[in-house]
């Protein structure tokens, strides 16, 4: 994961080692009200800042992000020294009433009563990606898959990827990858254990690289990966270099019931998100229903 801008909207702006912590935000914070314009041509910085009228807002959260947060709160989490669940994979027991994660959630909910993010009421139903290419968004945070989709010719702005923030406990970024099964009951079991060995396979994952695409799965293929976006003119060493830090990722939760925990943490944040809880009980009485589950 990591931060895409707009450079039209951050001009000579150094997104390369911004801090986070959920108190003030750090220098994330200062940046994102930077970003944010209202109609008059001011920024969140300014005093006269109309928090009500906003042209341009400097950070687009993920709200559908289920239980796990990937595309944001899950990655500044992490970095605020919050775990997911007791042991993974095949925890029983989740986290969500830690207090470092309600912290996360509730600085959420600040940069929108600021005015620097969208509520949540009137961003739900437009995409992050269609609110960045209207102009009207500055930053958010992508997963390296949507390269392409950003630095493509026909994308309508001109954006650039920035490493996430460093919080307390670091810089942590969740990271992610398909897994190849079989279905059990298939007929065609020898074929498709050989597509299987192969997608999993050097010859396979180099193909992956060369074009392009998204990053491969095998370590070795990542410098033919790189070297393919290059060609491309394409800068993506941010995600590289955040996969290779000692530390630097963090594998999201793999256990049994992930639909309804998904569906239990969404709901909470969302309405955490719009005022109708606060984050410490609405993450606590969500965490008991979703360690209920295991019980």
């Amino acid at each position: 994961m990591a931060l895409v801008y707009n450079t039209a909207l951050l001009p000579g702006v150094d997104l390369s080692n911004l801090t986070w912590n959920p108190a003030d935000g750090g220098s994330f914070e200062q940046v994102i009200a930077k970003a944010t314009v209202d109609k008059n041509g001011r920024n969140g910085l300014d005093p006269a800042f109309d928090k009500n009228n906003v042209k341009v807002y400097g950070f687009l959260p993920e709200w559908a992000d289920g239980s796990q947060g990937q595309n944001g709160w899950g990655d500044l989490a992490a970095s605020n020294g919050f775990t997911f669940v007791d042991k993974n994979p095949w925890g029983t027991h989740y986290n969500f009433d830690d207090p470092k994660l309600a912290a996360t959630i509730s600085w959420y909910r600040s940069i929108v009563d600021k005015g620097y993010a969208p509520k949540f009421d009137k961003q739900s139903t437009l995409g992050r990606d269609a609110v960045m290419d209207s102009g009207q968004g500055a930053i958010t945070i992508t997963g390296s898959w949507t390269i392409n989709s950003y630095l493509s010719a026909t994308a309508k702005q001109k954006y650039a990827f920035a490493p996430l923030p460093v919080g307390p406990a670091g810089r942590k970024t969740a990271i992610n990858g398909l897994s190849d099964a079989i279905y059990a009951g298939t007929k065609h079991k020898d074929q498709a254990w050989a597509w299987v060995k192969f997608l999993g396979s050097s010859a396979c994952q180099d193909l992956v690289a060369k074009n392009a695409v998204v990053f491969p799965a095998i370590k070795e293929a990542t410098d033919k990966s790189l070297a393919a976006h290059q060609a491309k003119g394409q800068d993506v060493h941010v995600f590289t270099d955040e996969a290779a830090a000692r530390g630097g990722t963090f594998f999201l939760p793999i256990t049994d019931h992930g639909n309804e925990i998904s569906q239990t943490v969404q709901d909470a944040i969302q309405s955490i998100i719009l005022g109708q809880t606060d984050a410490a009980g609405g993450l606590a009485k969500a965490n008991g229903t979703v360690n209920a589950m295991f019980q």
